[in-house]
């Protein structure tokens, strides 16, 4: 067997330059950055995800009323259906004559009674027809006092009351009790986890669309059966439907 000529050494391990080590610093930036943008995003869609359980509670909550709203013994009342008597009408005239009947007389008077009571009973048919069409009036008031609907606005102070069952419920974005606005608008950054709650109404036959849907104002009557849309909005103010629900 042929020896060699020449020993082949191994060559020499060198150690870590600047650049390995910057580029394994990078390296560990880069790990960090990913894991801290990671739990940004996933806090971000847990807020997203309580903003939904809102909605599908008020949803879920107008489905349970829907069905025990319109009878008699619904609780709360302020969200029951049908009317509400409003107050009667009091007359003028009415209120005038009960005041002058209440009031004392002066002491001048009570001399001239006796004198007096001649002429008030000779003019007694005409204080008496007096009172007659005052009476009338005052019965053709209270007559005249229309039912009113009971409103939404009414409805939505007693749910967000501490009463109520959405009492407790917080916007997950900022912590603070639950806002109602007209629409999400992606321009507004503002309000995110905001609920918009629409009432939805059928158009005419023959239309294009079959229904439109407008924001429940305080002012909308909810004394017939309704149908909602609870929408919230996310992180980019856009919209999110949660459920259409009746009411």
């Amino acid at each position: 067997m042929d020896k060699p000529n020449e020993i082949v050494t191994p060559p020499k391990v060198k150690t870590m330059t600047f650049s390995d080590i910057l580029f394994l610093c990078f390296m560990v930036f880069v790990v960090f950055a990913v894991a801290f943008v990671g739990r940004l995003a996933y806090l971000e869609g847990m807020k997203t995800e309580g903003s939904k359980q809102n909605g599908e509670a008020m949803a879920a909550w107008f489905t349970q009323a829907s069905a025990d709203r319109f009878n008699d013994n619904f609780n709360p009342t302020e969200c029951a259906a049908g009317l509400l008597p409003a107050l009667p009408a009091i007359s003028p005239m009415a209120s005038a004559t009960e005041m002058s009947a209440t009031a004392p007389a002066p002491a001048s008077d009570a001399a001239s009674a006796d004198s007096a009571t001649t002429g008030a009973s000779a003019e007694s048919p005409k204080n008496a027809s007096a009172s007659t069409t005052a009476a009338q009036e005052t019965k053709g008031s209270e007559a005249s006092a229309q039912n009113v609907a009971r409103t939404w606005g009414d409805c939505l102070r007693y749910l967000t009351s501490e009463k109520g069952p959405w009492s407790k419920m917080t916007n997950p974005f900022n912590g603070e009790a639950l806002s109602f606005i007209d629409k999400c608008d992606p321009t507004n950054h503002e309000i995110p986890g905001f609920i918009v709650l629409e009432s939805i109404n059928p158009t005419p036959p023959g239309s294009a669309v079959a229904s439109y849907a407008n924001a429940l104002a305080s002012t909308d009557a909810i004394d017939k059966k309704m149908l909602l849309r609870v929408t919230i909005c996310d992180k980019g103010s856009y919209p999110i439907p949660i459920a259409d629900i009746e009411f």
